[in-house]
């Protein structure tokens, strides 16, 4: 059993440690970077649920959601621990937004930038739902953020998805089919033995060649940040057309949108007159490490792939499939599995020292954005009976790192968020609209 689940004694109780892992973003969570994990979700045309209902209907949900009935305190040693607030009721919690009226936001894209420039509240559970209404198509909206250290995009968007129900009015469960079997009781010595080997020698070569990789580029995306506020723009796509783009070049449909990013990332440079020197652009996209059946533990299971995206002149598919090639290759040797390791050797640091080397690790000196691709669901689903329509993440930036990019299907669509730093990258739309374009050309040659 890993150590940092073990309980832990305080002067009001035991709690769960504070796994390593997760530490990892408090750690990198500053004034100028906040590290929150959200998406704006937009109901179907009709009524709006009220703050009541959904006070209602997330209160029903909670006995099943523990890190929402929870926050970080310190135990005797100092250490945090995740411990239950007692009589929680998360009335707090969950807001209720007019945009458009006086002292509020006009646009969806506005105020999601609102939300994620200020911090959440440490004496509380970190999260916050609001829901919002006054668009000008009549639809309402619902916006989620929780606290990076609560979990990785897959813990997120389970927490987000429970409080929903499916066709049948029951609360909905996200499918837990993926990643790796868990270990099998009847597995014999030797058979685990060799997996463990075979794990070593692929962390090793992986750790080579994360090593082999260097420092990023330099970019115009990059540099101090202008401070907490934010930008954000989203396009939506068909998650029809995406999985048939993918098939057509033989490509997975995550690659497809990193590609499309890459596309999206070059004409962004080139409207500021200012390219990539080497054509080139670091990503760093998070890959989940979790086995099958561990959706619904809390906390961050995730590895990562630095990629070098192709942001020079380059026909759409070209780059699309040179995109894809790459990440496979760096997947295969390992550097999910290697990136996860240095992440939970930082917690062998001495304490005082940890939120140094944490910064360290995660900036603009490994690589010039964040991209990930998360799983949805097919079908529709409902809040307080209001149907919802469609999911744009929201990704929080890194240290000198201006801009992060979220995709997550949804029903029918692929909906792709783009955060960006208020002064470093305010342009943001630039980018989410030439990722549009591209798929547009690409679908439709």
């Amino acid at each position: 059993m890993d150590v940092q689940h073990r309980p832990s004694t305080s002067p009001s109780g035991p709690g769960e440690r504070l796994r390593v892992e997760d530490a990892f973003f408090l750690a990198n969570e500053t004034a100028q970077v906040t590290q929150q994990v959200g998406g704006l979700a937009l109901f179907a045309p009709g009524p709006v649920p009220s703050r009541e209902q959904a006070v209602d209907s997330v209160r029903a949900r909670l006995p099943d959601l523990p890190r929402m009935r929870q926050r970080l305190v310190p135990d005797r040693r100092g250490r945090l621990v995740w411990r239950e607030v007692d009589g929680f009721d998360p009335d707090r919690q969950v807001r209720t937004r007019h945009l458009g009226s006086p002292g509020e936001p006009s646009t969806l894209d506005a105020f999601v930038a609102e939300m994620v420039s200020s911090p959440l509240d440490r004496s509380r559970p970190l999260w916050e739902m609001q829901v919002l209404d006054g668009l000008p198509d009549g639809r309402g909206a619902l916006a989620f953020r929780m606290h990076h250290c609560v979990g990785d995009g897959l813990a997120v968007i389970a927490n987000i998805a429970a409080m929903f129900d499916d066709a049948s009015g029951r609360p909905y469960r996200l499918p837990d089919g993926g990643g790796s079997p868990p270990d099998r009781p009847e597995a014999t010595r030797r058979a685990r033995l060799a997996e463990g080997g075979r794990q070593a020698r692929l962390v090793a070569r992986g750790l080579t060649h994360l090593a082999r990789a260097g420092a990023a580029p330099p970019s115009a995306l990059n540099g101090p940040l202008g401070g907490s506020q934010r930008s954000y723009a989203r396009v939506a796509l068909s998650r029809v057309e995406v999985g048939a783009a993918a098939r057509s070049l033989s490509v997975s449909s995550g690659n497809l949108v990193l590609g499309l990013v890459a596309e999206g990332l070059h004409h962004l440079l080139d409207s500021r007159g200012r390219p990539a020197p080497d054509g080139r652009l670091r990503v760093m996209v998070p890959r989940s490490m979790r086995a099958r059946g561990t959706l619904g533990l809390p906390g961050n299971w995730t590895g990562s792939v630095p990629v070098d995206l192709p942001v020079g002149p380059l026909p759409v598919a070209d780059r699309v499939v040179a995109v894809h090639r790459q990440v496979q290759r760096r997947v295969g040797r390992g550097e999910p599995e290697a990136a996860r390791l240095v992440m939970h050797a930082q917690g062998a640091v001495p304490r005082r020292l940890q939120p140094r080397v944490a910064r360290l690790l995660y900036g603009a000196r490994w690589f010039n954005l964040v991209a990930s691709y998360f799983p949805g669901p097919r079908q529709r689903l409902t809040f307080c009976g209001s149907p919802l329509d469609r999911v744009f993440p929201v990704l929080p930036l890194a240290e000198r790192v201006g801009v992060t990019v979220g995709a997550m299907p949804w029903g029918d669509t692929v909906g792709i968020g783009v955060t960006g730093d208020a002064g470093l990258v305010p342009d943001v739309a630039v980018l989410a609209d030439a990722v549009g374009d591209a798929f547009a050309d690409l679908s439709g040659a």
